[in-house]
């Protein structure tokens, strides 16, 4: 499942690396993925991208280039916990932008279903070629990098879905010389096909590629969100999942005095007892278990209004 994404980007032509870093701490075991677009019109190439623990990422595919730039992805299986800053070290001074993402429920080994795919072209809607899958379930991501100037508008098309915020579109426009742009849209698929990253830009100096993420543990579609009852009243709390083998089970946990205590039953959703005011800000979650392991849903919080609805009906 998809948990967080942040981007980063300098100027000038003289920097050796590049940093971003996530909003929240890494969570243990998740991947993480890195869109890079640099400025390689003197041979610069990428020499290494580690996180802030010293663990190296994995080159995904050749770099593909566009004019005097190019575009790759690397990827970090099975990350640490709390490391949320990368940094992409260069082989001589560049600019450049990098877009961070990360994600739960991956294989953590032989991760990338089939062959990432990737293109340059001079039109203003583009198309990453086909990365065929072999996986039944696979979160499939699409970068495409440009070396337009400012207000640069890259979108989705098809199924393909952006993000919210910096992950959208992360760019440097200091001046025109090393002016460049990354996008990213991802998807979960449930079948095995062909699939392209797609879309439109309103540049037509574009690079692009595609490729696939097996869900290699239980994969959370819906996540139980927050909730608002009044006292004495249930919360209602449920996810929506896909097992990557086998079928799934579910264990609903209640944080309570300092850990997670088990409740509820095997079920996709769990109602709680009658909620009071001391229960104002309860944080639930879910265990998602299938043949291959657990993941483990986002926390829902549940907030309890003061007075009781048979408090209005009696008054």
């Amino acid at each position: 499942m998809f948990i967080q994404a942040a981007g980063n980007g300098n100027s000038g032509g003289g920097n050796t690396s590049l940093t971003t870093t996530l909003k929240s701490l890494t969570t243990a075991g998740s991947c993480l993925i890195a869109g890079i677009i640099w400025w390689n019109g003197s041979g610069q190439t990428i020499s290494s991208v580690k996180d802030a623990a010293g663990n190296t990422f994995t080159s995904g595919i050749t770099p593909q280039a566009v004019s005097n730039y190019a575009v790759t992805f690397y990827y970090l299986l099975n990350c640490a916990a709390g490391s949320p800053s990368v940094t992409a070290a260069f082989s001589s001074g560049t600019s450049a932008s990098m877009i961070i993402c990360e994600e739960s429920g991956i294989a953590l080994a032989s991760a990338i279903d089939g062959t990432p795919h990737s293109a340059s072209q001079t039109s203003t809607s583009w198309n990453s070629g086909n990365t065929a899958t072999s996986n039944n379930t696979d979160v499939l991501y699409g970068f495409a990098a440009t070396q337009a100037g400012s207000n640069v508008n890259i979108a989705p098309s098809g199924n393909w879905l952006s993000f919210d915020g910096v992950a959208i579109a992360q760019g440097n426009y200091a001046n025109s010389s090393d002016a460049h742009c990354i996008y990213v849209e991802r998807q979960f698929v449930q079948s095995t096909n062909s699939y392209a990253a797609t879309g439109t830009c309103n540049n037509v100096l574009l690079a692009e590629l595609v490729f696939a993420l097996k869900a290699g543990l239980p994969y959370i579609l819906t996540q139980p969100g927050n909730s608002v009852v009044n006292t004495g009243q249930t919360a209602n709390l449920s996810v929506s999942a896909v097992a990557s083998s086998g079928s799934l089970s579910y264990q609903w946990q209640q944080y309570v005095s300092g850990s997670w205590s088990n409740v509820g039953t095997n079920s996709s959703s769990y109602t709680t007892g009658a909620m009071g005011p001391g229960d104002d800000g309860s944080l639930f979650r879910v265990q998602v278990t299938d043949s291959n392991g657990t993941t483990t849903s986002t926390n829902g919080v549940v907030n309890v209004l003061g007075i009781a609805t048979a408090a209005w009906l009696t008054s």
